[in-house]
């Protein structure tokens, strides 16, 4: 009470929820970190709502593959999510069939690092991401916690960040993934656009369905 507030919101999808509409009685405007976002959420509210990206910076370890158990000499792509954000949302599965597409399983010049947040309170959705790799031993899946640092560290050893994201409300490791020089493969929909472009990314065309 008796402070100006202002939320810092993010979300994924064009429709911001009715049922969080109350939530603007409690401060008195919006900074979000895209303009997908801004679309979403301004259509909800007469309150201010600011467009106020990320800023970006990675922090970079002394870490090499040898931490993470991943192969030398071979182009390694990453892509990576947290199993809260839902995989409907993130689409892991899109990624894998693409990989599965472009390169045979016994392809040792490259290999695809999936790292998954959250394991364990979604045994069915692993178990699923391990079916769908089974017998590719040139897929490797890292479902343990690591810190911050690791997983800079994690992208600054990879080749390539991949996301077909059905919905980004910004695409935070994509950003990372640019700054630190990487080719960044992604949807060409949602927040990400903000920032990337035909002329510094690889985007994905897409269809949208109901």
């Amino acid at each position: 009470n008796n402070r100006y507030n202002i939320g810092y919101w993010h979300w994924e999808l064009p429709e911001f929820p009715d049922a969080w509409v109350k939530s603007f009685d409690l401060i008195h405007e919006i900074w979000v970190p895209s303009l997908f976002t801004l679309n979403s959420i301004s259509s909800k509210t007469s309150k201010p709502v600011h467009f106020i990206p990320h800023a970006i910076s990675v922090e970079v370890p002394e870490i090499n593959r040898t931490h993470f158990s991943l192969p030398n000499n071979r182009f390694l792509f990453l892509t990576m999510f947290d199993l809260h954000s839902t995989s409907a949302r993130k689409n892991p599965l899109a990624v894998i069939e693409a990989f599965k597409k472009a390169f045979p399983q016994n392809d040792h010049t490259v290999g695809l690092v999936l790292k998954i947040n959250n394991a364990t309170h979604f045994p069915n959705e692993v178990n699923l991401l391990k079916q769908n790799i089974m017998g590719f031993n040139n897929i490797f899946l890292i479902d343990k916690v690591l810190s911050r640092k690791e997983v800079n560290g994690l992208m600054n050893v990879t080749d390539s960040v991949v996301s077909l994201h059905r919905s980004e409300g910004f695409g935070l490791p994509l950003a990372e993934a640019m700054y630190l020089g990487k080719p960044v493969i992604a949807t060409n929909w949602s927040g990400n656009v903000d920032f990337m472009n035909e002329n510094n990314s690889s985007l994905v065309d897409f269809t949208l369905k109901n």
